[in-house]
């Protein structure tokens, strides 16, 4: 009863509904969900750097805080002796894929714990990993960030929902105007112009009715009026500077990671801090949307 009461209260804290619904078998999001279940297996049966050197494309990069090559810098590590003394695992409860089937992303929460026998908890969080079709048909992630969070339990399988408005179609066209990796850029510079004035405005503008911010410390931020919400709490100005952006072939769906400058509300009050993101963009009818945008502090580890 006791861990029924917190999946439950779990469910209603992120907005994810008790009994989810699952993607089509065999459908690309269902793939790339059953990709991230297997990637959450090997790492709590094999451990993490097995399971990163498995599932990571070649040029993929996690953040620790900033985006470092994941397969370059496991490889310089000597393998372990013996399982690892700690176990993390992870549980998808929403993703999205492009129309065509070739990019996508899956977000849940994560915990990390000790590994033996009732071994207790050392640490929560919510990860992010952006996934790409690779030519042998596997998905691969070619970028993942985590946030720390408060204590919460991991749900099962059924919490998953497919995310509002999927990109999922199977084999459709893509849409009339192709888009490429400069459009994304142009839309994160407009994003940093208006971020530079004010956070809040830059966010309500260019944000997706079920947009999600994660941040260290606290459970996502989910819909446009938590994201409102938020803000106004946390004014800011930002500035932004990527490093990479990608599209998908149907053109519509991107991803961007970079670094960020936060300027405080003050203009001179020595409140500047600095960090790094990762963003989703989504074209709609409007024109490109942010779907989700997550961020680490430079003094802050990833998991």
């Amino acid at each position: 009863m006791t861990v029924l009461i917190g999946l439950l209260a779990f469910a209603l804290l992120v907005g994810v509904p008790a009994l989810g619904q699952e993607p089509p078998k065999g459908s690309p999001l269902s793939t790339l969900v059953e990709t991230e279940r297997a990637f959450s297996r090997m790492s709590v049966a094999e451990g993490t750097r097995a399971a990163f050197l498995a599932f990571f494309a070649d040029e993929g990069v996690n953040f620790a805080p900033g985006p470092v090559n994941t397969r370059e810098s496991l490889l310089k590590q000597p393998a372990p002796a013996g399982p690892p003394g700690v176990i993390l695992e992870w549980v998808p409860v929403t993703a999205d894929v492009s129309r065509a089937g070739d990019l996508g992303y899956t977000t849940g929460p994560w915990v990390r714990s000790e590994r033996k026998p009732g071994g207790k908890p050392l640490a929560y969080g919510w990860y992010f990993t952006v996934w790409k079709k690779q030519a042998d048909g596997s998905w691969k992630a070619v970028a993942d960030i985590g946030t720390t969070t408060p204590a919460h339990v991991l749900p099962g399988a059924d919490a998953f929902r497919a995310a509002e408005g999927t990109g999922e179609r199977g084999s459709a066209a893509p849409p009339p105007q192709r888009a490429n990796a400069a459009d994304i850029l142009t839309v994160e510079q407009k994003l940093s112009d208006l971020a530079a004035r004010s956070a809040l405005d830059a966010y309500l503008t260019l944000a997706t009715e079920t947009a999600r911010l994660h941040r260290d410390g606290a459970e996502p931020i989910v819909g446009v009026a938590a994201v409102k919400s938020h803000l106004a709490t946390n004014p800011d100005r930002l500035t932004f500077a990527p490093t990479k952006a990608d599209v998908s072939e149907s053109g519509d769906l991107g991803y961007v990671y970079g670094s960020y400058v936060s300027h405080g509300i003050a203009p001179g009050a020595g409140t500047e801090k600095r960090g790094y993101y990762l963003r989703v963009w989504k074209r709609q009818a409007g024109g490109w949307r942010l779907v989700a945008d997550i961020t680490t502090e430079q003094t802050t580890p990833a998991p």
